[in-house]
């Protein structure tokens, strides 16, 4: 079962939400049984769990015990079920680092706690993902700045608009070197930042030639 994975959906707006309702109950066509899921099971124990996600679990437990989030050591070791079987559902026969990243509402008990876990887990256990998150969230921040002057002084958001495009070039190369010592989950957390820049990119050059009558900047 290469690659495997889930998909969260986004909350249905009412009128999605009328016709699932309206809608004839789906006929299942995959059925699991009950021997399927021992043999899943066995399979998902049989998962190696490397030197290297033990280290970076301790090290996440480190960090979290000195920001005052208290996991027993009970704890901590079934989490590693967790993570197998995370290396499971992609297909892999060990566990790699990366893996950890699902433990981010495993490990918690108060709701403020976790953006701390979040951010922990992030920078340790999967830092390609941790940055390429951080450059996307600055390229979203940016294009929303840009598009806050589009009414106003037009000289303003000309430079704005320029130094934007610069910027989305800039981190575009950024995520161009980090997918090269990424694993495979950085991989694909590179590659949506990146089409997200790209798509900001392009949609701002097409709003300046369109609206300021200049050439298409690339």
């Amino acid at each position: 079962m290469k690659g495997r994975r889930f998909e969260l959906v986004s909350p249905l707006q009412p009128v999605n939400l009328r016709s699932v309702l309206r809608a004839a109950e789906p006929v299942p066509t995959i059925s699991l049984t009950l021997s399927d899921l021992t043999k899943a099971q066995a399979d998902v124990a049989k998962v190696k769990v490397t030197d290297a996600t033990i280290d970076a679990l301790i090290a996440i437990r480190d960090v979290c015990k000195a920001d005052g989030i208290i996991a027993s050591d009970r704890r901590w070791k079934k989490s590693l079920k967790i993570v197998q079987a995370s290396a499971y559902m992609a297909g892999e026969k060990q566990t790699t680092p990366e893996d950890l990243g699902i433990l981010v509402d495993s490990l918690w008990r108060e709701p403020k706690d976790r953006a701390k876990v979040a951010r922990t887990v992030g920078k340790l256990a999967d830092p390609a993902s941790f940055q390429a998150v951080q450059i996307l969230d600055a390229a979203r921040e940016t294009a929303q700045k840009v598009a806050g002057l589009q009414s106003g002084d037009r000289k303003a958001y000309v430079s704005q608009a320029a130094q934007a495009i610069e910027d989305f070039e800039t981190q575009q190369k950024k995520l161009v070197e980090l997918g090269n010592s990424a694993g495979r989950r950085g991989r694909t957390v590179i590659d949506d930042a990146k089409t997200e820049i790209q798509g900001m990119h392009a949609q701002l050059a097409r709003a300046i030639s369109a609206g300021l009558g200049l050439r298409s900047l690339r």
